[in-house]
């Protein structure tokens, strides 16, 4: 492995480099003497054959990307072990040090790096050697008689090869970041063991082959070719999962194991990492009118100004649509200025077709306070702070933290201490607007910032330890609920909302289960909607919702109609499916419209799945969903969520499941208050 990124060169580590370059140089020299010497009598066809592959490895190696380090797997060090025993002493070591300085001089990388490579190639080679040495193996495969003591001493220097290799550039790594080199060491130490260490292997077969005959070496160097490959394309697909295709950026993965890997160091050392949130004003426009290709150039064009602009560290990620984010680890003080500079950037001009595009920004930022916030309150912090930026009118907003971490801490007060509250919006049948569930919504009313609303509450739950408890609470109270409903003679379901993080949670299914069994509630009268499927993965996922349909437990899929709920209702066992209420308001409005919706309900009866439909607040709202085909709806022009009391008293005050209400012909939607 050789280092690929430029690191700040603090004094610790020029000495270091300083140091590990001596050593170097050293071990090089007397390794040019015993070359120079003339008494070598080695197979030249074999020397030149790894020499020239030795170089071949170098000038194109494998770039891999693992965290916020960027590395080169060169998959040489087969070759130069190779040469290891195909000299004697330390000969081997100048020429691995001369094609380790020919690729990266051939790569343009940082003369201090050029430096350190080939000093840790040149010691790598040495330490082989010396293993080699110690047990008399150097030249024992070339003479094609090798004892088991002999293999010991290959085996040997084979590690002390990839040991010495590795362990000065974790080192290096290590004291450039500010991790510290066991931290380093413990997270890279093996990274490019899989190709090197297989490689390694390969090298006494090169060589064994090569003293049968030179002929035999291309077929013996077939699996070091396939080898190479396999680490590329393992690079490429590695890349790939990383970035966002359009753009080149850091994907929202990346971005996030970035963050949570500078939020570590900056604990450590004492920096404020910033996170920055921006999304473009206009953009929709742009892409409406002027195409998705229009609308791909200006995104590119962008995420080219802010990659120039972005500091070294930083990671400037496309965290989805127009929207972007950058990581600044290195913010000490006020990050405002180092915003700016990003802000400066827009408005971004391009012309497309003879025609002037112009796309401005709205952008928030949120820097750390304390060591209680992570990436996941941060990147809500810099996304509220956008959309304040966007209702304002100013071009930046700073973010205040601190307030999610207290409401957490409060939030698990309430989940203890029972605090909560659960409200139910009634989902009525579309043809007779008989009852037939409840959906069972959160309401905190905090003690100090009065009722969390439910966008705002959610996402931070989402991404605390606060998930698992919150919704056995949730479960628990609406099986509860729903067992009084029951027994006060109304036989109504209960929808309670969960997030796909649940369902790849091991417990989950046994927590639902539980919830129904201590309520002696039946498992028909659940139903489970997941309520965002973007971060779905079906190895997750699948197995609890099986158990959980297969118990008799509904589970729906909420925002049917999206592309991204579109593509995964095959890989789950679905009960119904809830339509996204744009393709509701759609549908009133437009031909094309009432077409989609009705293609969805068609869609919905062809799987054996009821489709509900959500935010029904007009008649003909109501009508269109009718017209489509859909069973059941629920919205404000139906009710609105109602307390528990409030529920039972609007449910006694309706007719019983199986009395239909007023035909369809004659409805009409009306809100319904208690008195």
């Amino acid at each position: 492995m050789t280092a690929g990124n430029s690191p700040a060169y603090s004094v610790g580590l020029r000495a270091y480099l300083a140091a590990v370059i001596l050593l170097g140089v050293a071990a090089t020299g007397i390794g040019g003497a015993e070359l120079l010497n003339g008494t070598l009598s080695p197979n030249w066809i074999a020397v030149g054959t790894f020499a020239g592959a030795l170089l071949v490895a170098e000038i194109q190696p494998v770039r891999w990307i693992r965290g916020r380090e960027a590395s080169f797997v060169t998959v040489s060090l087969a070759y130069a072990f190779a040469l290891t025993m195909s000299l004697s002493g330390l000969a081997a070591v100048p020429i691995v040090a001369a094609a380790s300085i020919i690729g990266d001089l051939s790569r343009r990388i940082d003369r201090h790096k050029v430096a350190f490579n080939a000093a840790t190639a040149a010691l790598s080679t040495a330490a082989a050697a010396a293993a080699l040495r110690t047990f008399d193996a150097q030249h024992a495969v070339a003479s094609l008689d090798v004892s088991a003591e002999q293999v010991l001493g290959i085996v040997l220097a084979g590690l002390s090869m990839y040991a010495v290799a590795a362990i000065p550039l974790n080192i290096a790594i290590g004291l450039a970041t500010g991790d510290g080199a066991v931290t380093t060491m413990r997270r890279d130490f093996l990274l490019a063991f899989g190709t090197d260490g297989l490689l390694l292997v390969q090298a006494p077969v090169l060589v064994g082959a090569a003293a049968v005959s030179p002929l035999l070496l291309p077929f013996a160097m077939v699996l070091t070719g396939t080898v190479i490959r396999s680490g590329r394309h393992l690079a490429a697909a590695e890349d790939r999962a990383h970035h966002d295709p359009l753009t080149g950026l850091a994907n929202r993965d990346r971005f996030t194991a970035d963050a949570e890997q500078v939020l570590a160091r900056g604990i450590r050392h004492g920096l404020r990492p910033t996170v920055v949130v921006l999304d473009l004003d206009g953009f929709k426009p742009i892409n409406d009118t002027l195409g998705h290709a229009t609308g791909d150039i200006v995104l590119q064009r962008v995420a080219e100004q802010l990659q120039a602009r972005a500091p070294h560290g930083a990671t400037v990620a496309r965290l989805g649509g127009d929207e972007f984010a950058v990581l600044l680890p290195d913010t000490t003080t006020d990050a405002r200025p180092q915003v700016q500079h990003f802000a400066d950037a827009f408005p971004v001009q391009l012309i497309v077709n003879d025609v002037t595009v112009e796309v401005e920004a709205s952008m928030g930022y949120a820097q750390v306070t304390t060591e209680d916030e992570g990436v996941g309150a941060l990147l809500r912090a810099a996304d509220a702070a956008m959309y304040a930026s966007k209702r304002t009118g100013h071009r930046i907003e700073e973010a205040e933290l601190g307030a999610d971490t207290r409401r957490l801490r409060d939030l698990a007060d309430a989940i203890a201490n029972d605090n909560l509250a659960l409200h139910f919006q009634p989902i009525l049948d579309v043809r007779t607007q008989a009852v037939l569930a409840v959906e069972a919504l959160l309401r905190w009313d905090h003690p100090d910032d009065g009722p969390i609303a439910p966008n705002v509450l959610i996402p931070l739950v989402e991404a605390s330890a606060l998930l698992t408890p919150l919704t056995r609470w949730v479960l628990r109270n609406a099986c509860k609920a729903t067992r009084q409903m029951h027994d006060r003679g109304h036989r109504v379901g209960v929808h309670v909302n969960i997030s796909i993080r649940n369902l790849a949670d091991p417990t989950f299914a046994d927590d639902v289960l539980a919830a129904l069994h201590d309520h002696q509630l039946p498992s028909k009268w659940l139903t489970l909607e997941i309520t965002d499927s973007s971060g779905f993965q079906p190895d997750d996922a699948r197995r609890t919702v099986a158990r959980l349909t297969e118990a008799g437990v509904g589970v729906a899929l909420d925002g049917f109609g999206n592309d991204s709920v579109m593509v995964r209702i095959r890989t789950m066992q679905l009960t119904a499916l809830k339509v996204d209420q744009s393709l509701l308001t759609d549908a009133t409005h437009s031909n094309y419209g009432r077409a989609v919706l009705r293609t969805l309900g068609a869609f919905g009866r062809e799987l054996g799945l009821p489709l509900i439909v959500e935010g029904v607040e007009t008649a003909e709202h109501l009508h269109a969903a009718a017209g489509a085909g859909i069973e059941r709806a629920q919205g404000f022009g139906l009710a609105k969520p109602l307390s528990f009391p409030e529920t039972l008293a609007w449910l006694d005050g309706r007719l019983s499941l199986d009395q239909p209400l007023t035909p369809p012909a004659t409805a009409a939607v009306k809100e319904i208050h208690v008195p």
